[in-house]
């Protein structure tokens, strides 16, 4: 790997289960346009960018 550029980590199975809903629906990126959308119900979805 080229020197000053550091790898991309994506979210931990340890980061989705603490992922708590709020209020309104938020966003947890990962890595490359995916992405984990926690629901106010409670419900995760893994959604990505294309």
């Amino acid at each position: 790997m080229p020197e000053g550029k550091r790898q991309k980590s994506g979210l931990t199975a340890a980061w989705v289960s603490r992922a708590k809903p709020k209020d309104k629906p938020y966003k947890l990126s990962d890595r490359d346009g995916l992405y984990l959308l926690v629901e106010p119900s409670g419900s995760r979805v893994w959604r990505m960018n294309c």
